[in-house]
């Protein structure tokens, strides 16, 4: 495979992706940040993903890790969920995103696939509706095998809305599974049967590869830190909401972050290419 390049966008992209590293570098182990901050973030604001190591985090278990990595691996039992689903899985429930009657328990892995299915997934959550409650566990698995997916072979002269590169428009599956719709983005995005919509005669029209959706699926990740700091880098990015995820009060944060700029003269000169959203 390849290796994974992915450049800065909009501020809603680069928050998605900001989450995606997340999940690597929990999925990567003890070293995961390390990896993160010195192989995957460039100095020119680009994230290349080795081919090697995309390869597995996108596969299950039976694919052997590249030489360096120590991933943490999938649960026999969960069978032949992908690693960075149950990674995605494991991420997300650590970053609070389980139902009310769960919290303070000791769940199992089953366990865990259900609560943040339930959190993130409700009519009013961040994904409303783009996966079904109801499903049983296999095919909440089967789900999230399918949607965390790299297609690098296309046969259709589409372009992805937010990368730009060509991807398939595969008429079988649901709009939601192709299009960026309020399914996926509750605060952004748009019902193509409701009205009103930004839709041009009520058809979808932000066409996304399988990669970027893989992206899309992390925000939450970004949003329940209250704030975000964008740039033109993700280098930059990883390291300005580092700084102020170092206290759980953000009055803290925001504090560290000018403290930050003082001593630091590579911050002080990119201040004019970042933006603070909250």
């Amino acid at each position: 495979m390849k290796d994974l390049e992915i450049y800065p966008s909009s501020w809603y992209y680069n928050a998605c992706v900001q989450g995606f590293l997340e999940v690597l570098a929990w999925g990567l182990g003890e070293n995961g940040p390390q990896i993160v901050e010195e192989q995957l973030l460039q100095d020119d604001g680009r994230v290349i993903i080795p081919g090697a190591l995309a390869e597995v985090s996108f596969g299950d278990s039976s694919l052997p890790e590249p030489a360096g990595y120590d991933c943490v691996p999938v649960p026999e039992e969960l069978g032949g969920m992908k690693r960075i689903a149950w990674w995605w899985v494991n991420v997300s429930y650590n970053s609070g995103f389980i139902r009310k009657e769960d919290r303070g328990k000791v769940l199992n892995a089953q366990e865990k696939i259900e609560t943040v299915f339930r959190s993130v997934f409700h009519k009013s959550a961040d994904y409303p509706n783009l996966a079904q409650l109801t499903w049983p566990l296999p095919r909440k698995i089967e789900f999230l095998g399918s949607w965390f997916r790299i297609i690098t072979n296309h046969s259709d002269n589409f372009k992805c809305c937010f990368c730009g590169c060509e991807c398939d428009l595969d008429e079988t599956e649901r709009v939601y599974d192709t299009f960026f719709t309020r399914s996926l983005s509750i605060l952004l995005g748009n019902a193509p049967a409701v009205f009103p919509n930004l839709f041009w005669n009520g058809q979808p029209n932000l066409l996304f590869c399988k990669t970027c959706r893989s992206y899309f699926l992390c925000f939450h990740l970004i949003r329940s830190n209250g704030f975000f700091v964008n740039s033109n880098s993700f280098k930059i990015n990883w390291h300005l909401n580092h700084i102020l995820k170092t206290s759980k009060r953000k009055t803290r944060g925001y504090k560290n972050l000018m403290n930050a700029f003082y001593f630091n003269s590579q911050l002080r000169k990119g201040v004019g290419n970042w933006a603070f959203k909250v």
